[in-house]
């Protein structure tokens, strides 16, 4: 099965280039100690322009190709939008038990008008845990306002927050300063992990120099 399921994303990655544009990555790591494979990948993307105003992006991934571990299948599309913004689904299924693991939807870098972005991510796990996570961030001119809700129905407490404040003193310096209501995985519009660890609660400030 591993083997017929490699060979048809292959035979994708060769075939569809006529009709779109994309990418075919392939990630092998190996433990030293024990010589075995313990991460590995194919990753398949395209992306296909529909419209001036519209192209679809799909991206495929097989997991865990080695023989030991089981091996999942995820898929996305997005619809990247010629203003800027992205709507996007995505699933991953295990082979061995022919089931969904998750499925997920977000919403990216939606104008609400000049001023003002509008990002959302939810996931659902079949396990029966959710996460989600959703920001507006606001430019204020020097200021750059983000605020961000999340949350997570088997973290360490089911909610989280963040608001951040950036302010631009010159071109090439920023001074940033934040505040975090139960800890999230991962920084403030970044949710690839999407947990809350702690419920603790953070400020926090930094400098960021550009040359």
């Amino acid at each position: 099965m591993k083997r017929m399921i490699l060979v048809l994303a292959m035979l994708l990655a060769f075939a569809i280039p006529a009709m779109a544009t994309g990418s075919v990555t392939g990630y092998i790591e190996y433990n030293d100690a024990a010589t075995e494979i313990y991460s590995d990948y194919l990753e398949l993307k395209l992306n296909t322009k529909v419209s001036d105003d519209l192209t679809t992006g799909l991206t495929i991934t097989i997991n865990d190709i080695n023989a030991v571990d089981p091996l999942d299948v995820a898929a996305s599309l997005d619809l990247i939008f010629a203003k800027g913004h992205t709507i996007g689904v995505a699933t991953e299924i295990d082979i061995a038990t022919s089931s969904f693991t998750y499925i997920q939807g977000n919403i990216l870098k939606y104008s609400l008008d000049d001023d003002l972005i509008f990002n959302a991510k939810a996931r659902y796990n079949f396990t029966g845990n959710y996460y989600a996570v959703a920001n507006v961030a606001m430019d204020l001119g020097k200021f750059d306002l983000l605020v961000e809700g999340r949350v997570d129905s088997d973290g360490t407490v089911p909610y989280s927050a963040e608001a951040q404040l950036k302010f631009a003193v010159t071109e090439d310096l920023d001074v940033i300063v934040g505040y975090e209501i139960n800890g999230w995985t991962d920084t403030i519009n970044s949710w690839d992990k999407m947990t809350i660890t702690s419920d603790s609660n953070t400020m926090y400030g930094k400098v960021v120099l550009r040359f």
